[in-house]
């Protein structure tokens, strides 16, 4: 399974989100396998989430799968939570949880974004818990 979760623009700050933390995409691994996904002109102002086991957003989106799938809503839980106060600053997020797809569903638009991510994790989507898509400010 490849997943990545990779906020571009201003470092986010997680200082409400107990065992998540960012990392410069340049200076992690994932920096080689995201492709044409992240223009190389983002790429230094991108960061890639961890969480406290240093994986990348792995429990974020478990844990709230589990959430959705009991009838909440996204932004009730702890990615939820996240998303949803840094779109508002984002330039674009990229997230990419599931197994290998260069296929990115691509939004302008916050509010679809959001509702793509919680249909996908709550296993209504077309590739039930699998998340492929891109979230892009229009300039």
């Amino acid at each position: 399974m490849t997943q990545f979760l990779i906020l571009t623009g201003p470092k986010p700050n997680l200082s409400e989100h107990d065992g998540i933390f960012s990392v410069p995409l340049l200076d992690d691994v994932v920096a080689n396998y995201v492709g044409s996904s992240i223009q190389e002109t983002d790429k230094p102002i991108s960061w890639i989430l961890r969480d406290g086991k240093g994986e990348p957003g792995h429990e974020l989106c478990n844990n709230a799968s589990m959430e959705l799938q009991s009838n909440c809503k996204l932004i009730d839980t702890e990615l939820g939570k996240l998303l949803f106060s840094y779109i508002k600053i984002a330039k674009s997020i990229t997230f990419f949880y599931g197994t290998d797809s260069d296929d990115l569903s691509n939004f302008t638009d916050e509010e679809e974004f959001l509702n793509h991510v919680e249909e996908c994790l709550s296993g209504k989507g077309e590739s039930p818990w699998d998340i492929y898509a891109a979230f892009h400010r229009p300039s």
